[in-house]
């Protein structure tokens, strides 16, 4: 009974409710119409409440008067002035009770009760669950944290200590032992919560009891967001590193709205051009704050001086950063989102963050690939936020214990990853689509190698005279005709313009765009509003550096990489376009990739680099990092140990040197 007593614990402590979009079972149905209705009722009676208080507080004191004689005894055993004032109480009420307006509010909250207490039909229920996911799955969530809070405090005190003994014995037995341990360092002890990203001790703890003032926020924290704020308002200066799609925006967001709340004034969010109308929606949507200000166009110079005035949140571009100058202020936080721009010290977009980051209160780095190519990008984003710690880390941290780096920059580094907190995110599924180059595609492909440019040779599998003699067309058109026979859609990721356009002119689903650099982020925005919101299958072609970044797009629930990118980072956050908070489908991820080419080279790049990241910055992959396996692909690591222009180089002479041996 002991045994199964802990195993009923376990189990129930680690279960977690996802919800089947695809299957939709009666049963999760029935849960959806809870939801809805509970929803429905917190909303609904929090506008009532205000007027129903004030009706009680108006009756409150003639419901006593009138009581007294409530009856035919009490009514006898009354002086006839207190009887006299119980009938007029009475009347007061009667007349106060059939007043219009009361009237009206009987009939709103009688309309809600019978509102909440109507089932609606499991297709509505399905399709409200489709367009508010995050709203649904956010409900779970906070009804799990709560009956697992209930069960805690049920658990037997004999059974207790066992339990988180045999889980402290396992944890133990599971940890690796440092490879490349110094004896004079000492790592923390770890703190074991995944949402608050297994920070030592000390920091979780102080950070958990920090107050967070979120009254200015329209948007229901998840406990993970709620913590990353909570990191960033006391630590200060930090890099929130949550894999893409956990809702850094939110968390962001929830630290402006602590300090504005607090009497702050002066806030400043720093993005690529592409998402700044996504930040000016978002906390339009999500937060009280006012005004927002896009310093931005032809109106920045003076939108710039009126928000030094006045204050306010005040969203603006890298580069329109540079043009704006230094201010004078000291303004109280500054948020730079997709950090990862600014890695390279030399370059002046990130002179320019550095300068107006020494004059800010609170500084905030999101970026869910802090480190892209190599540490020293991770390095100096570190020492932007704090110089001290910054400096202390040297070259020789490579190769040194990662356990022990991760916790030296615990102060200023917080990620969570998507399985340790999403955990009613659909699947993903991976599909590498290894194809043969034959016929005209061989003979495009040779002329390519033969030319010594690098990108002909990336784009060359596409490129036949005859459009549908490519490998990797006909194989796309075959996944998107798949996609759309199930009603689902489609976005299709390339580097290349001239891809794109091959694509676009195949297709045989209605299809959208092509995403390119060269369209405002307002057309980008439209465009891609017009891809979600539109019935039935659809394709959407995008550049992937310019619709991989910062753009929610839930909508399409397959994915397409049409050529290998020189960065993992650059692949993850195209993907975590649609694989994210709010995504409601199984995700399928299809990478086009040729044998006996350049895509070969590429994806050995991609894995070196991403073993790198998994190494330093990917908490969950930290645990299991090993020398052995970082240095287990021979070619990799040759690849990876050059600059990018030595690597093209080597990559060609390489292939060249294939294809004269294969001829």
């Amino acid at each position: 009974m002991a045994a199964l007593a802990r195993c009923v614990a376990v189990v129930s402590a680690g279960a977690r409710v996802r919800i089947d979009f695809e299957r939709r079972p009666r049963s999760q149905a029935r849960l959806l119409d809870a939801i809805r209705a509970w929803d429905e009722a917190r909303n609904s009676a929090a506008t009532l409440e205000e007027r129903v208080s004030k009706l009680r507080q108006e009756c409150c004191e003639d419901a006593l008067v009138a009581g007294t004689a409530s009856s035919r005894l009490k009514r006898l055993m009354l002086r006839r002035r207190k009887r006299t004032a119980a009938f007029s109480a009475a009347d007061r009420l009667r007349q106060r009770l059939n007043d219009t307006a009361v009237q009206q509010l009987v009939r709103e909250a009688d309309g809600l009760i019978r509102s909440v207490n109507d089932s609606q039909k499991p297709d509505a229920l399905w399709k409200a669950y489709e367009s508010r996911a995050v709203v649904f799955n956010g409900y779970i969530a906070e009804i799990e944290e709560s009956l697992r809070g209930h069960r805690r405090q049920q658990t037997s005190p004999s059974t207790e200590p066992a339990l988180q003994g045999r889980r402290r014995e396992i944890a133990r037995q599971s940890r690796p032992q440092p490879l490349h341990s110094s004896s004079h360092v000492s790592a923390p002890q770890r703190h074991g919560d995944p949402s608050q990203g297994f920070l030592p001790q000390t920091i979780a703890r102080a950070v958990e009891q920090f107050e967070l003032n979120t009254s200015l926020m329209r948007a229901t924290l998840r406990r993970y967001q709620h913590f990353g704020a909570q990191f960033a308002a006391h630590q200060t200066r930090t890099i929130v590193g949550d894999e893409m799609g956990l809702g850094k925006t939110l968390e962001a967001l929830a630290l402006v709205c602590h300090l504005a709340a607090r009497g702050e004034t002066h806030f400043l969010i720093v993005c690529p051009a592409s998402v700044l109308t996504n930040w000016e929606r978002e906390a339009g949507r999500h937060t009280s704050l006012q005004p927002l200000l896009r310093l931005h166009g032809l109106q920045r110079d003076r939108l710039k001086r009126l928000w030094e005035r006045d204050g306010g949140v005040a969203i603006t571009t890298f580069d329109t950063l540079r043009a704006l100058g230094r201010t004078a202020i000291q303004h109280s936080a500054l948020i730079v989102d997709e950090a990862h721009f600014i890695k390279n010290p030399a370059a002046q977009r990130t002179r320019a963050v550095a300068e107006w980051a020494a004059r800010a209160q609170h500084v905030l780095f999101l970026s869910g690939t802090p480190m892209e190519n190599r540490l020293s990008e991770f390095r100096h984003l570190i020492r932007m936020l704090n110089p001290e710690l910054g400096a202390s880390i040297g070259y020789e941290d490579e190769w040194a214990d990662p356990e022990a780096f991760r916790h030296r920059i615990a102060a200023v580094y917080l990620r969570r990853n998507q399985a340790d907190v999403l955990h009613e995110l659909p699947d993903k599924i991976e599909v590498p689509e290894w194809l043969t180059l034959e016929g005209s595609a061989a003979r495009s492909y040779e002329e390519a190698v033969a030319s010594g440019n690098i990108m002909l040779m990336r784009r060359a599998a596409f490129l036949t005279p005859n459009p549908m003699d490519s490998p990797k067309l006909r194989r796309l058109l075959k996944i998107v005709d798949d996609a759309a026979a199930n009603g689902r859609k489609v976005i299709v990721f390339s580097f290349f313009l001239e891809v794109l356009d091959r694509i676009c002119g195949a297709a045989r689903v209605r299809t959208y765009g092509p995403l390119t650099g060269a369209m405002s982020p307002a057309q980008r925005l439209a465009l891609i509003d017009q891809f979600s919101e539109a019935d039935g299958p659809g394709l959407l072609v995008s550049q992937i550096d310019v619709g991989g970044t910062g753009l929610n797009i839930q909508a399409a629930s397959v994915v397409i990489l049409s050529e290998p990118q020189w960065k993992p980072s650059t692949e993850e956050q195209a993907i975590a376009r649609s694989h994210r908070l709010g995504q409601v489908r199984r995700v399928e991820v299809h990478r086009l990739l040729t044998e006996d080419s350049v895509d070969e080279y590429m994806v050995s790049i991609l894995a070196r680099k991403s073993e790198l990241f998994a190494t330093y910055a990917r908490e969950s992959a930290l645990k299991a990092a090993s020398r052995s396996a970082v240095d287990s692909a021979e070619l990799a690591r040759h690849l990876s140990l050059l600059p990018q222009n030595r690597q093209v180089d080597e990559i060609i002479r390489m292939e060249r040197q294939r294809l004269a041996i294969a001829s």
